[in-house]
């Protein structure tokens, strides 16, 4: 190399979401969650309840959605020891945070506070963490060789 020359190298590695640790996605998806919750929303949508499966409102299945990520992800960002105990707190948590922001947006323009949205938060809190249990539990029993392939 010459003298004032820098050797700049720059690898092109391609990005595998699988490397990212679950409690960097965990607050990427909180901070999602938090801020898209927040935002004022324009004075010209008009609230309309549009109907989705099983005659909820699909307000109320992107809540849950979200939730049920956030919850998914937090419960994977740790090795839970005591399970049980770690993931009802887990759903505790993360259904408090969605009640904290349903009430922040009472104070927001053109956003209202909703239990019903609260209610959603908390069903997809428990969806999320079932659902990580579920393949949690499924990969230690795969690890050990309980589950056999088809």
């Amino acid at each position: 190399m010459r003298p004032g020359h820098v050797d700049v190298h720059v690898s092109a590695r391609r990005f595998d979401p699988r490397t990212v640790p679950p409690a960097t996605l965990l607050a990427v998806a909180s901070l999602a969650m938090l801020v898209g919750s927040l935002v004022p929303a324009p004075a010209t949508t008009a609230d309309v309840a549009v109907a989705g499966p099983f005659g909820v409102g699909a307000d109320k299945w992107l809540h849950a959605a979200g939730y049920a990520v956030v919850a998914g992800l937090a419960a994977a960002s740790r090795d839970w020891r005591r399970r049980a105990l770690a993931l009802v707190v887990v759903v505790v948590a993360v259904a408090t945070f969605g009640a904290g922001i349903e009430v922040a947006q009472s104070v927001v323009p053109g956003r209202t506070a909703s239990s019903a949205d609260a209610v959603a938060n908390t069903v997809g809190a428990v969806v999320g963490v079932a659902g990580w249990a579920l393949v949690a539990h499924r990969r230690r029993r795969r690890r050990r060789g309980g589950v056999r392939s088809r």
